[in-house]
């Protein structure tokens, strides 16, 4: 999310509002075949706090209304690395009865000044760790999102998002070779927004696959993929677990392993050629200066190479495939397909009108201010929760349920006692009320089609409330009656029309 030196923390935001306790509405997931794992918080400035929580609250919230079977979470570092503000997990039919799980993957950058902040090619070139850097969302998709613990595939992957509130100086990214392909899916109910009435266009964008780029991104892949090689091998060294082709990272790489010297194939070991640095190409070289890096930090348990033993499955090394140890290319095009800037994006104050327009529909009124504070209320009680879950479809269904339940409440207790008032005020007692139907009978009874009947009172609006009263006791006046009252005070004179 967004820096800012001058922004308070959201420890701060934790302290300022009222806990508002959900638990009835949110809680914990027991089953982990289908559930993502627990999420975790963190200090963020606050203005991007709010933008995160209000992200997450459209998504719960157009996530519900069109209807999909989603978990919601944020702060997902474990399976979304860079991209872990938000991660929204939703079924799709894949025919013949059967669903599958996608995933979009977003991280949230807002900024306060929306005029001078803009997106540079400085900006997406940054080797390290800019908010927009290119290189590091790469690392991260190579890192966590395919090859984490999780290890998704492509295809289960709908898009990851940098989603900000800011746009792109396109002049300046057209100067250093860098385009910008318009990226219009009609099909996304999530992420898509209207021009704002501000003028503001909120526009979603991919990255051409340009000489510039396609070489930046060559000579990051290059290093996450032996960085992500690096930590696999240790872990399945130091845990004694298989290095099985089924893993994807393996898969692609396993006979690289033994051509390139990095395994012996006879002794399950690491080749002596690797140990001591002989004769060996520029990837094995690089990898080994990686784990080297990593034994001096004490990731590996042994710190005598020779003694490092491997688990191989069966098709380990075997096979005529040509194979490098940084991998496919394929995954450069997989992220230059995957990889979405949502810019101009509606900011945390835009985003609460979208939200109210939007309850409003849903709840079927013009005016839902109510039903958007109990809503904000209960998201960001989930959302500052130092150990908050993930959110279900369901879980989500109950909130809106809730929600409609409270302001009915509400809406009850106030005209209970708003009736309850006017009675007091207008005297409009039984006895009154009685009264006024036994003077009504004679008249209603009547066989004239045409029925004028005249009651003279100093407080007319009350007379006519005490008239509606009593008409409402008599059973058999008919509910489709039309009758028509005309006031004759000194100052003014109204004419009126109801039906009972």
């Amino acid at each position: 999310m967004g820096n800012g030196s001058d922004d308070l923390e959201v420890d701060d935001l934790r302290a300022q509002v009222k806990p508002l306790s959900i638990s009835s509405q949110v809680s914990s997931i027991t089953d982990l075949s289908n559930t993502p794992s627990k999420t975790k918080a963190v200090s963020r400035p606050i203005h991007g706090s709010l933008f995160q929580l209000k992200l997450s609250s459209l998504f719960l919230l157009r996530g519900v209304t069109a209807k999909y079977q989603f978990h919601l979470g944020t702060e997902v570092t474990d399976q979304g690395g860079k991209f872990d503000d938000l991660l929204f997990k939703y079924q799709v039919s894949t025919g013949g009865g059967h669903r599958q799980w996608r995933y979009r993957f977003l991280q949230a950058k807002h900024k306060l000044n929306e005029t001078k902040n803009q997106i540079t090619s400085e900006a997406l070139l940054d080797d390290d760790h800019g908010d927009f850097s290119v290189s590091k969302y790469y690392r991260s998709y190579c890192r966590e999102i395919l090859n984490g613990s999780e290890g998704r595939r492509p295809e289960e992957i709908d898009d990851v998002i940098i989603c900000t509130n800011i746009n792109f100086n396109e002049a300046n990214l057209n100067a250093y070779g860098i385009e910008l392909v318009p990226h219009n899916d009609p099909s996304d109910k999530i992420l898509s927004f209207e021009k704002l009435p501000g003028g503001k266009v909120p526009v979603r964008y991919k990255l051409k696959n340009t000489e510039v780029l396609r070489k930046k991104l060559t000579e990051w892949s290059k290093k996450s993929k032996l960085y992500s090689l690096a930590k696999k091998l240790i872990e399945c060294e130091t845990k004694n677990m298989c290095l099985s082709v089924t893993h994807e990272l393996i898969k692609n790489c396993h006979l690289a392993l033994v051509k390139e010297k990095v395994i012996d194939l006879t002794t399950k070991r690491l080749h002596s050629d690797f140990i001591y640095g002989k004769n060996l190409s520029s990837d094995a070289n690089e990898l080994r200066r990686i784990l080297r890096d990593f034994s001096m930090r004490k990731l590996i348990c042994k710190e005598d190479w020779k003694s490092c033993t491997f688990k191989l499955d069966d098709e380990f090394g075997l096979g005529e495939e040509v194979q490098c140890l940084s991998g496919p290319k394929e995954e450069i095009d997989s992220f230059l397909d995957k990889f979405v800037f949502a810019v101009n994006t509606p900011n945390e104050e835009e985003l609460d009108a979208i939200m109210k327009n939007e309850l409003g529909k849903y709840y079927n009124l013009l005016v839902s201010d109510v039903q958007f504070n109990h809503f904000s209320n209960t998201m960001l009680d989930w959302f500052k929760n130092r150990d908050s879950q993930w959110m279900t479809s369901d879980e989500g269904i109950r909130i809106f349920e809730d929600i409609k339940e409270k302001v009915d409440e509400i809406r009850c207790s106030v005209l209970i006692n708003y009736v309850t008032q006017i009675n007091q005020i207008a005297e409009i007692s039984d006895a009154a009320t009685q009264e006024i139907a036994e003077r009504l009978k004679p008249f209603l009874n009547s066989s004239n089609k045409l029925k004028i009947n005249y009651f003279t009172t100093n407080w007319p609006d009350f007379t006519a409330l005490k008239v509606i009263a009593a008409i409402k006791t008599l059973p058999r006046v008919s509910s489709a009656l039309t009758a028509t009252w005309l006031f004759h005070p000194n100052t003014h004179r109204r004419r009126k029309t109801f039906k009972i």
